[in-house]
């Protein structure tokens, strides 16, 4: 708490706010190492096991006498559970090892501190202001490092740290998503200025889910948050200048040189008037993790085994799905789904409940995000990855947050 008496500017916090201001310090720091190093060994679970603890720490300041075990917790050390079993049916058990496992620990442990540190939606409130600072930190990171030719190609995103595009861009989507709600429903209008960096990255990163994300998400924002009397004109609005900027992109070379091209494709393959080399690609994986479904629909192939047999058996390289829902069916099976898409289940509905139901405001921003990731979902293979699972994490913990604010900053009463 700061004070201002007698001219003395004066900081006084007990132990659970000095706690708090550690984790959330430290969950920033994370973010922009975990980007920065992102292919050194040891940063990842350092900082999963530092954060883990740290959040401890607030559990214990905040209640000394009692321990919580977050349910996602649960829920993902079930999906380990069951990977690990399935070691024992694996085609290639070689593929399964103690690298990928102790990976998913680190996911699992990272986001149990997410959930063990917030309480309430205040605490949520100041968890995705980190967020959205370490997002805005990491996008000037890697501006820094692009050359020329890097913003002509659509190459933004993959010089500073090596990360692949479509995975840093599940996180810039997801902060775009949190500094619009924030712009447009809480009337912080400078965070526009954050949205639009945001999706400046995105446009520029080659990603075109990440990019179609970044728009698509605010669209949402607007379409569930505009009163009855607005509505349709927002909404057209918001549509105008999306074809707006459609149509800057489309006509400006340089636009037309980093996005314009990689939508054009896809829209040519969607109609079918054309094949891009890319999508073609990523449907042959797909393909093949259909048919490793259809070999073994209700365990599946094994837990990490994908990329062996597509290697070993289909001779198309040491790939991933590029698709979740194909990825998980293929290596778990049906039981493997169930556990795993339980969760977007239960999001799902708490979210829909708290929009309709309960009128809660911050609801909006939640739903969009967990439609955001089912969407998502169908181009990239997040059950394995730090981007994607911070992201469920941070819904989840908005399902039991939201429930505590009982404010008007926070509720939502349609016109």
């Amino acid at each position: 708490m700061v004070s201002l008496s007698k001219g003395v500017l004066k900081f006084k916090s007990d132990a659970y706010e000095r706690a708090k201001y550690f984790y959330e310090v430290l969950f920033l720091i994370h973010m922009v190492v975990v980007f920065a190093f992102y292919n050194t060994k040891m940063v990842a679970p350092v900082f999963g096991i530092g954060l883990f603890v740290a959040a401890l720490i607030v559990q214990f300041e905040r209640n000394r006498n009692s321990f919580m075990i977050p349910f996602n917790t649960v829920w993902y050390f079930v999906l380990i559970l069951f990977g690990a079993l399935s070691g024992m049916w694996a085609q290639f058990f070689t593929s399964y090892n103690v690298a990928f496992l102790v990976r998913l620990v680190v996911i699992m442990l990272i986001c149990a501190s997410i959930s063990i540190y917030v309480d309430d939606m205040e605490d949520l409130d100041r968890i995705l202001s980190m967020f959205i600072a370490a997002s805005v930190i990491i996008v000037l990171l890697e501006f820094t490092a692009v050359p020329s030719e890097g913003w002509k190609n659509g190459g933004v995103g993959r010089y500073f740290s090596g990360i692949n595009p479509n995975d840093i861009t599940v996180w810039i989507d997801f902060a775009a998503a949190v500094a619009f709600y924030r712009a447009y429903v809480n009337e912080k209008r400078w965070m526009y200025i954050v949205v639009a960096l945001f999706i400046v990255f995105c446009s520029f990163s080659g990603s075109r889910k990440g990019l179609l994300a970044a728009v698509a998400a605010p669209l949402l924002i607007v379409v569930l948050s505009t009163h009855k009397n607005g509505y349709a004109l927002r909404v057209i609005a918001a549509i105008l200048l999306v074809a707006g900027l459609f149509l800057l992109v489309m006509e400006n070379e340089t636009l037309y040189s980093a996005i314009g091209k990689r939508l054009e494709r896809m829209f040519d393959t969607f109609k079918g008037e054309d094949s891009d080399g890319s999508i073609r690609m990523r449907q042959h994986y797909i393909d093949v993790a259909k048919d490793m479904f259809r070999q073994s629909p209700i365990i599946g192939k094994g837990m990490g085994n994908y990329s062996r047999i597509l290697e070993s058996e289909y001779a198309s390289g040491n790939f991933y799905s590029h698709n979740n829902y194909w990825q998980i069916l293929s290596e778990m099976g049906m039981i493997g789904a169930l556990i795993y898409f339980s969760m977007y289940v239960y999001c799902l509905i708490s979210f829909i409940r708290g929009y309709f139901i309960q009128k809660r405001k911050i609801a909006i921003l939640f739903l969009t995000a967990i439609l955001m990731m089912i969407v998502l979902d169908t181009g990239i293979v997040s059950y394995c990855t730090k981007y994607g699972q911070m992201i469920i994490a941070l819904c989840y913990c908005g399902t039991y947050a939201m429930k505590t604010d009982g404010g008007r900053r926070y509720r939502y009463e349609k016109a």
